[in-house]
């Protein structure tokens, strides 16, 4: 009897380590979340990123998705040299920061220009865009907004 109460609490204790094991890391989620909207952009999907946008970012357009398809659309997203480079967490929104091959000059215009990003500065120096991501109950309905822009950062500048 003991050795079956034995075997049980090593299972369970052995089923809750590969749980923890195989659930993602927050920021690993977020930086996903802008993965996966930086190749719906790219063509992936039929809406091309809009359905991931807070109402914020949604706003810089007035709401209107045909006028972010014209930007998205606009844009020759294979000569967008881009990587994660961070995600961390700021009081409950994940900054996700996105290196881009030639800095923020090489940003998509319309994501400076509405904004839909901000100015991510690496060592002094514009090294791309950041975003935040937030979650609403799980993963999947990961929301990127723009956040905020102040001084330097309001004109592109480091």
């Amino acid at each position: 009897m003991v050795k079956g109460k034995a075997r049980s609490g090593i299972a369970l204790a052995l089923a809750c380590v590969i749980a923890v094991a195989c659930v993602s890391h927050p920021g690993e989620t977020a930086a996903n979340a802008v993965r996966a909207w930086i190749s719906e952009m790219a063509g992936a999907t039929v809406d091309r990123g809009w359905s991931k946008l807070s109402d914020k970012a949604k706003a810089t357009y007035e709401g209107d998705e045909s006028a972010y398809r014209v930007d998205v659309e606009s844009v020759r997203w294979s000569a967008v040299q881009w990587t994660i480079d961070n995600a961390f967490d700021n009081d409950g929104t994940w900054i996700v920061l996105v290196g881009v091959e030639g800095g923020w000059d090489a940003v998509p215009q319309f994501i400076r220009q509405r904004p839909l990003a901000h100015i991510y500065c690496d060592n002094g120096a514009p090294a791309g865009f950041a975003v935040g991501v937030t979650f609403e109950g799980s993963a999947e309905t990961a929301t990127i907004h723009p956040g905020v822009r102040t001084g330097d950062a309001a004109i592109g500048q480091c």
